[in-house]
C-alpha cells in the first residue's frame, strides 16, 4: 500500500481465518455510491477516509470473498463471503462503474456476474445470470466485465463452442440480455482470456486469445 505515488510502501496482513489459503487475489477501486459512507467515517473518527473505495477479492476454495477499504487500501475489514459456491470460487477481475456499482465474475457453468450496488457491503451482492443459450466450456474459463461512462455494463466470456460471447446491461447491472451476442468470427474454434474495456456510452473494445487451427483440438496437451 502506497499513498505517495509509490515513494514509500506499507504492508497489510489480512487474516485468513480457518481453511485453505486464499488465491486469485484481485484489487480495484471505484466511487462511493452514497455520501453516507463519508458521514459514517467522520462520525466514527476515521480521519483516513478516502474519496475512492478500494476493493480486495480472493477465493478460498469455499467461494469468493470480497472486502472494501475506507482508507485507500491501508486496511480491508468491511466485507466477507459474497459467493458461496466452491465450483465458482475462481473469478475474473473486479470491475467498477461510474455510479459505484461493483462487479465480480465467478467461473461457473452458466455465465454469471455478482453485483453490489452498495460498495460491497455485506448482504448487498446479487447474482445475475445470462448466456444460457451458449453456456460455457468445461473446464471453465474466466470472464470479464467492463462499464462505460453511462454505467452500462458489458460481460464477455467463452461459450461452450469456444467462441467469445457478450451480454449487455443498460440499467447498471440490474438486468442483462438473455440472447448472447457472438463476438469472435465463426472461424475461431478455441479461445481464452477475453478482456474488455469501455469508454463513451456504447463504445467498447474486446480482446482475446483465439485459434482457427482445428487440427489440435482434443489433443491431450
Amino acid at each position: 500500500y502506497s499513498d505517495d505515488d509509490g515513494g514509500t510502501w506499507m504492508g497489510y496482513h489480512h487474516s485468513l481465518g480457518l481453511g485453505p489459503i486464499h488465491r486469485k487475489t484481485k484489487l480495484a477501486s471505484g466511487p462511493w455510491t452514497s455520501s453516507s459512507y463519508k458521514a459514517w467515517n467522520i462520525s466514527t473518527g476515521n480521519r483516513s477516509y478516502y474519496d475512492t473505495a478500494v476493493y480486495y477479492c480472493y477465493n478460498k476454495h469455499t467461494g469468493i470473498w470480497c472486502y472494501t477499504s475506507f482508507d485507500g487500501g491501508a486496511s480491508f475489514e468491511f466485507g466477507g463471503l459474497v459467493f458461496a459456491d466452491p465450483s465458482g470460487s475462481s473469478h475474473g477481475a473486479i470491475s467498477t462503474a461510474p455510479d459505484g456499482t461493483v462487479y465480480v465474475t465467478p467461473r461457473v457453468a452458466t455465465p454469471t456476474v455478482i453485483v453490489s450496488k452498495d460498495n460491497g457491503s455485506p448482504g448487498s451482492w446479487d447474482e445475475r445470470d445470462m448466456g444460457k443459450d451458449v453456456g460455457t466450456p468445461d473446464p471453465r474459463k474466466t470472464s470479464e466485465v467492463s462499464t462505460d461512462s453511462a454505467s452500462n455494463a458489458y460481460h464477455v466470456w467463452t461459450g461452450a463452442d469456444e467462441g467469445i460471447y457478450m451480454s449487455r446491461s443498460m440499467n447498471s447491472g440490474e438486468t442483462w440480455e438473455q440472447e448472447s451476442i457472438r463476438i469472435s468470427p465463426v472461424e475461431v474454434i478455441s479461445s481464452v482470456f477475453p478482456q474488455t474495456d469501455a469508454g463513451d456510452p456504447g463504445r467498447i473494445a474486446i480482446t482475446y486469445l483465439g485459434s482457427e487451427n482445428a487440427e489440435m483440438l482434443k489433443q491431450s496437451d
